[in-house]
């Protein structure tokens, strides 16, 4: 059943990198920690990202990108 899953999800990500997308499970909490680091330098100042830019808060990101997508 889990290699059923894993498969499952492998194709869907390639389904997604083939439409030129990057399918957000293929980007590991610590990625997406350096990314809203990164990002965060660039803001304006006084600007910071709604869920901060801690380890604790990766959950949140990921939660925002998927809203934002849909």
């Amino acid at each position: 059943m889990q290699l059923t899953q894993q498969l499952s999800e492998l194709v869907d990500a390639i389904s997604y990198i083939l439409l030129g997308k990057l399918p957000l499970n293929l980007l590991s909490p610590t990625t997406m920690h350096n990314i809203s680091q990164n990002v965060s330098f660039h803001l304006p100042v006084g600007n910071e990202l709604l869920a901060g830019t801690r380890d604790e808060n990766a959950d949140l990101h990921y939660d925002l990108v998927k809203v934002a997508v849909i």
